[in-house]
């Protein structure tokens, strides 16, 4: 009985081993059968286009980059194309060449298309017209094991930064003169640009102004004024000045050479030398000698600024000078004084007087009236009255070969 009883438990534990068995194999098929039914998707795709996107003018093909990332490893391949509007004339599309990349998932890669050379030549052109608009469509295809996934983008072109015109006149000038030295510039760019313009003397290379155009809006003429003054006020020396004009931090490009003199020469008619009585130092009655130097000129004859200044004074010396005006030479401390008008200047005390502005006219008053009508013209290096008087003769003759 006991052999019988223990007999029926083995075979009991049997029973129950077979069938868990059974339900461990079923459990397993079942899951085999469930990962069948749940095989990757395709792989998610992001893309991250720059903003608008400057084609720069040196660029021999325009370029695009757009940052992709795939969720699972995929293939990305990247197509697209360039609507370009115009103003006023009929648009046209340029073909962008496709790109290719291996991304491992989660990894971010950068596709890069670039347009033909002829192309971005005639792409380049068009953005150097204002009103153009530009805008790259760029589609993006990433394959995985489960499927492909498309995602588009948009990137608005800009111009590159570009200078269409530089230019400066007039090409000879004079220091404080009515017409100054002036520089226009325009030039074409994604946006307000800081524009860096400087004068430098051509001798030495060295800078003597500059100036910065803060937020500069492209396509506008932008003008930069130059009265022959350096950076502290002083009266640049005589001499050649060579202009740069450019985006600030960036290649400076030459816009054109100004001559510029200090001086121009105060008789603006035919003139000539009054002899050794009219030279600076010349003997005179009771026992003074003179001070300054004549130019003879025909009566009426145009009086010019021999520098632009303030007007100190507008007098009248029946005794000696006549009619004369005294002014204070710009940047200087130089009075120049110009007499035997033959009637009071036009200036008054403390008018402002550009170089080559109207004095007065050549005359004879004073004790001058037995003589030729001529410019009686004197330099006071420290203020008229203080110092010593410069001859002024040497001068003269050097305004006087381009005046």
């Amino acid at each position: 009985m006991a052999s019988v009883a223990q007999g029926s438990r083995t075979r009991r534990r049997a029973l129950a081993l077979a069938s868990t068995g059974a339900i461990l194999a079923g459990s397993a098929l079942a899951g085999a059968a469930a990962g069948d039914e749940h095989q990757p998707g395709p792989p998610a795709l992001t893309l991250a286009g720059p903003g608008p996107q400057p084609v720069p003018v040196a660029a021999a093909r325009a370029k695009l980059t757009v940052t992709a990332t795939c969720s699972l490893d995929c293939a990305a391949r990247a197509g697209g194309e360039v609507e370009v509007r115009r103003r006023r004339r009929p648009a046209f599309t340029l073909r962008l060449r496709p790109a290719r990349l291996e991304l491992a998932a989660g990894q971010e890669g950068r596709l890069r298309l670039r347009a033909r050379a002829r192309q971005t030549r005639r792409l380049k052109r068009a953005l150097g017209r204002r009103g153009t608009r530009a805008l790259a469509t760029v589609t993006v295809v990433a394959a995985g094991d489960g499927g492909s996934t498309e995602a588009a983008t948009a990137i608005a072109l800009r111009p590159g930064f570009a200078l269409l015109r530089r230019e400066v006149a007039p090409r000879r000038a004079f220091l404080d003169g009515r017409r100054p030295v002036a520089l226009r510039a325009r030039f074409q760019g994604p946006g307000p640009t800081d524009l860096r313009a400087t004068v430098e003397r051509v001798a030495t290379g060295r800078v003597v102004r500059k100036w910065t155009l803060r937020g500069a809006p492209p396509w506008r003429v932008h003008r930069v004024r130059w009265r022959g003054f350096t950076r502290k006020g002083r009266a640049a020396p005589d001499g050649r000045y060579r202009w740069r004009v450019g985006r600030r931090g960036g290649h400076l490009r030459r816009a054109g050479v100004v001559d510029l003199r200090g001086h121009a020469f105060p008789v603006a008619g035919p003139h000539g030398r009054r002899g050794a009585v009219g030279e600076f130092g010349a003997a005179r009655v009771g026992g003074r000698v003179h001070e300054g130097f004549d130019v003879t000129a025909p009566c009426g004859t145009k009086l010019v600024a021999a520098q632009g200044g303030r007007v100190r004074r507008v007098a009248d010396d029946p005794r000696l000078k006549g009619h004369f005006v005294v002014i204070r030479g710009s940047g200087t401390r130089d009075d120049y004084l110009y007499a035997h008008l033959p009637r009071p200047s036009p200036l008054r005390a403390g008018d402002r007087v550009r170089t080559g502005d109207r004095v007065g006219e050549v005359g004879r008053s004073g004790n001058a009236a037995s003589t030729p009508c001529h410019l009686h013209f004197e330099i006071w290096p420290e203020g008229h009255g203080r110092g010593l008087p410069l001859d002024p003769g040497p001068l003269l003759q050097r305004w006087d070969r381009w005046s």
